[in-house]
């Protein structure tokens, strides 16, 4: 569905109808009420239907407001507001119609039964690039250096390339201590796990790292932050991590669990590009413009010149080129979008480690973000780029389902543990587990939220942001009147301000946490609906090699 030529959002036509219904159920007769119970269950299949069909304008509206143009894109703004709040509309009648029927809503009590969480590692210096990221910017202070900034790897770990690249910062690891003690105190207060000052009971609590240093020392982080003054020894809880050299659930294409269909990705970008994916560069002419400012690209040897002429060239000069990705064992968009999107994330990183964007002049802007040039008006724009980069090359079916399947298989088994008390074979997480988190990579993020049709919009970020630290948290909820188990995701991440500033956490100063629609489902689904649709999502060639936990 585009934006041309259709007559959305969708109007709720069905709203006043069931008020009309409520109203009458307030003074039916005992024999009306049978009638206004079949009114309200067709009003309320009606309803249903609004509101996929809402959150299918909505999900176009995201993708336009990614990948169109300057008008198509203030359109799609003004036509996704306007359907949110049809989606809203329509939601609540859901709901009364539900009271009309006699059937209990979500918003009765219920009791959290466990919770697993998705992590992206925490705040990290910049990774490497070839050519290296010297060659795009002409700025002759060069890049900042991170060396003095960087957590020392954990023993055993895989480290960074380099001496600096890739891996955590002190300030990143003590920003995933304070996500550690928010988690720990918001379910404590929903009596998931006991307060703080007090051990969670053995085999409760369970966290997975991918085995490299980022991953395990954001693990760390969190683990030191749920504890709260405790030590993790005294209390039971570590960091498992695979004892094979690469973990199939956050690396199955490395792990030769099952490849990515290279032909089929590339199909994929190129249709979600607008078939003609140098179009990007003027879809994206304003963000591309500030990152070029910024940047000063490029040097000669980024331009393509192996002779080292004197030549230059502009960030938008830069070849496009849909092909495979050997590092990522996937399908990359080389060209302007790609180093728009590393160099903006650069900039993120940056800003969050604190670096300053002001008085930058008498050092040449060496350790500013961006050399001074980087304010968060324009951070926010350019990271545009850096979310279209990673829809197009990792939300897409080709790739999530791939990439995504195994561990998403394994968080599925956990929450079936959790509903059925009954461990399965393969699973991780023993099934007495309350809270479970596995900590891995932006990849891994994106391809679940590509795999299970997920978007989130934290506000201050990009729509399907991934921010350090941020995490897809799915709850496990009960209905104590009835014993049906619901399903609740959360998309949580720190704002950019808590970041830079290391503002602790907690429940009344809490990071940024949005509550996200279940495709075909809505917010709060039935779990049998929701693992049977999440099943009907993943790729069976791609799971496998999921024991992966220390000896």
């Amino acid at each position: 569905m585009t934006t041309k030529g259709k007559q959305w959002p969708l109007r709720v036509t069905s709203v006043a109808f069931a008020a009309g219904l409520w109203a009458m159920a307030g003074c039916a007769t005992t024999g009306a009420v049978e009638q206004v119970k079949q009114e309200a269950q067709a009003a309320a299949q009606s309803s249903q239907q609004d509101i996929e069909t809402l959150q299918k304008q909505l999900n176009e509206a995201a993708r336009t407001l990614q990948t169109g143009s300057q008008e198509e894109r203030r359109k799609a703004g003004a036509l996704a507001r306007e359907s949110a709040v049809s989606r809203a509309n329509a939601e609540k009648l859901m709901r009364a119609v539900d009271r009309l029927r006699g059937v209990r809503t979500v918003s009765q009590e219920t009791d959290l039964r466990l919770v697993v969480m998705l992590s992206r590692h925490g705040l990290r210096s910049p990774l490497p690039h070839k050519p290296p990221l010297e060659a795009y910017t002409m700025r002759p202070a060069g890049w900042p250096s991170w060396k003095d900034l960087i957590e020392k790897p954990a023993p055993g770990a895989k480290a960074g390339s380099g001496d600096t690249a890739g891996y955590l910062t002190v300030k990143g690891k003590a920003l995933a201590s304070h996500l550690g003690r928010y988690y720990r105190d918001l379910y404590a207060s929903q009596n998931l796990v006991p307060p703080s000052g007090a051990c969670p009971q053995r085999g409760t609590i369970f966290f997975h790292a991918d085995n490299e240093a980022r991953t395990i020392q954001t693990a760390e982080g969190l683990i030191n932050g749920f504890v709260q003054g405790l030590t993790p020894g005294d209390c039971g809880v570590a960091a498992q991590v695979t004892s094979l050299p690469v973990d199939p659930l956050f690396h199955p294409q490395k792990a030769n669990v099952c490849s990515v269909d290279v032909e089929q990705a590339a199909r994929e970008i190129t249709e979600q590009a607008g078939d003609n994916p140098v179009s990007l560069n003027e879809r994206f002419q304003e963000p591309l413009a500030i990152i070029q400012d910024v940047l000063q690209c490029c040097r000669p040897v980024a331009c393509g010149d192996p002779a080292g002429s004197p030549a230059t060239c502009k960030l938008t000069d830069l070849p496009v080129k849909v092909e495979a990705d050997p590092a990522k064992h996937g399908v990359a968009l080389t060209g302007p979008v790609q180093i728009g999107s590393l160099a903006s994330e650069i900039f993120e990183l940056e800003y969050a480690q604190g670096m300053p964007v002001e008085h930058c002049a008498t050092t040449l802007g060496a350790e500013c973000v961006g050399w001074g040039q980087v304010t968060p008006e324009n951070l926010h724009a350019m990271l545009r780029v850096h979310t279209l980069d990673y829809a197009l090359t990792q939300r897409i079916p080709a790739v999530a389902k791939a990439a995504g399947s195994n561990l998403a298989w394994q968080m599925l088994a956990v929450l079936e543990q959790g509903a059925t008390g009954v461990a399965k074979p393969g699973v991780l997480p023993p099934p007495q587990s309350r809270f479970v988190a596995f900590v891995g990579h932006d990849t891994n993020l994106a391809n679940l939220g590509g795999l299970f049709g997920l978007s989130w919009h934290n506000p201050g970020f990009q729509p399907d942001d991934l921010p350090p630290a941020g995490a897809l948290v799915f709850e496990l909820h009960r209905v104590k009147a009835t014993g049906q188990h619901l399903v609740r995701v959360f998309f949580v991440t720190e704002t950019q301000q808590q970041m830079r500033e290391a503002i602790p956490l907690s429940l009344e100063h809490p990071p940024s946490r949005v509550r996200l629609s279940i495709p075909k489902c809505g917010d709060d689904c039935p779990y049998d609906i929701f693992k049977s649709l999440a099943k009907a999502a993943l790729e069976p060639r791609c799971i496998g090699s999921g024991k992966s936990a220390a000896p």
